[in-house]
């Protein structure tokens, strides 16, 4: 097929193609039966793939050659191939930050930047708790139960009453009267809990309050229902922002289907999500707090090892620390001792080579491993500790704390709690 009809086709498709991504199009056609049908096949995946991707921007209708290769070897991709792609590790320092814009009401999703520093400055957090806020109020005002009927401004009756939010700052000439505010949690005062939102705080009196089953934290966002008395809120309710489900909130997005990065396809996910109700008998192994400096620890991994080596298909595991039972720093040399136990640890995976060939291994750090203190997320365990497993256990993997896990269609969260 000439360039001159990837060109066309294209430009009926409503996209721009680049003449590098002409060429790579047209060399792909060549070893097609039917060309034209696998030219309409491509541009459809490509349009696919730029509204997962898109940013808003007016150059999202522009094809490049990265985006045309990454179509054609996910369309040459077979059943096996994904089978193989299971399993995706999605680090914390990786995860791409998405961000709500009140004014224009739209979400954006922008890279990491490369080179951050975990010891950002005051502005840092306060720009985090704005934005966590902002992305729970849009969340709240899309609720049916909070959304306010369209034909109630025109004088005609909805059929359905709803909840209206009111601002902290509102309350202060209000003439009393029952309230709902969605504000954070917080302590301004020793013992003295507020309620604040983007513009103001309130002192808040919950010793008569209802609440619904859940924790209640310091700077956790909530819903109240309740009534300013002598300057103080007294909540009559106190409960936590309705959830949303997965489909509803990629809708609210724009669609997206990729919001952490992983280079899966709308058309690839719906074959995963097949793929993994096939997957019946996969199984995952997670153990914390594997204290590698311990006898007993390694007896019963070898135990463990010893029992699952003959399951098939090999299940994941998830080992979390701490991976000593006291702090690396503790005692004279600590951290060559630490690599030790991990070396221990591969030779004792090695000594099953279908796991150490073909088992995956992923390693979680805890709130004591060698790292940047309690400070969230961690860092992945460093080279100097793991060498010896990465030598020797092919696939294992060192994760942050926390980090993402996508099996097939499902991401899972791990999370090794930090005490602080």
């Amino acid at each position: 097929m000439s360039a001159r009809a990837v060109v066309k086709a294209a430009k009926l498709s409503g996209l721009t193609v680049q003449k590098a991504a002409v060429m790579v199009i047209a060399q792909a056609m060549e070893a097609e039966p039917s060309p034209t049908e696998a030219l309409s096949v491509i541009l459809d995946k490509v349009k696919e793939h730029l509204e997962a991707n898109r940013t808003g921007a007016q150059s999202d209708s522009i094809v490049t050659e990265a985006t045309v290769l990454a179509v054609v070897a996910d369309l040459s991709k077979e059943e096996a191939d994904v089978d193989q792609e299971r399993f995706q590790l999605l680090n914390a320092f990786n995860t791409p930050k998405l961000t709500f814009d009140p004014g224009s009401k739209r979400f954006t999703v922008s890279d990491v930047v490369p080179g951050l520093s975990l010891h950002a400055g005051p502005k840092a957090k306060v720009a985090m708790l704005r934005e966590r806020f902002l992305l729970v109020q849009q969340r709240v005002l899309r609720n049916e139960m909070f959304c306010k009927p369209l034909l109630a401004n025109s004088g005609g009756s909805s059929g359905r009453g709803y909840i209206e939010l009111a601002t902290v700052d509102s309350l202060l000439g209000s003439s009393g009267g029952e309230t709902w505010l969605l504000g954070m949690l917080c302590e301004v005062e020793e013992g003295c809990f507020h309620l604040e939102d983007l513009n103001a705080h309130v002192p808040i009196d919950i010793s008569q309050t209802v609440t619904t089953p859940g924790l209640f934290t310091e700077n956790c966002i909530v819903l109240a229902e309740g009534e300013l008395v002598d300057g103080v809120f007294v909540v009559q309710q106190l409960g936590f922002p309705p959830p949303q489900q997965r489909q509803d909130s990629l809708e609210a997005v724009g669609g997206s289907w990729d919001l952490f990065r992983t280079g899966i396809t709308p058309a690839q996910w719906l074959n995963l999500q097949e793929l993994e109700n096939a997957a019946a008998d996969s199984m995952f192994v997670v153990v914390s707090d594997v204290h590698l400096d311990v006898p007993a620890v390694f007896e019963k991994l070898r135990a463990m090892f010893e029992g699952f080596c003959a399951v098939a298909p090999l299940p994941l595991f998830v080992l979390l620390g701490d991976f000593t039972a006291k702090p690396v720093g503790v005692g004279r040399d600590g951290a060559a001792q630490l690599a030790a136990h991990f070396k221990a640890l591969a030779l004792l995976i090695a000594e099953f080579p279908l796991l150490a060939n073909e088992g995956r291994f992923v390693f979680v750090p805890g709130p004591n491993d060698p790292g940047a203190g309690a400070t969230l997320p961690r860092a992945p365990l460093p080279n100097y500790f793991t060498e010896a497993l990465r030598e020797r256990v092919k696939h294992a993997s060192f994760a942050t704390n926390p980090c993402r896990l996508r099996f097939y269609a499902q991401e899972i969260v791990i999370f090794r709690e930090v005490s602080l």
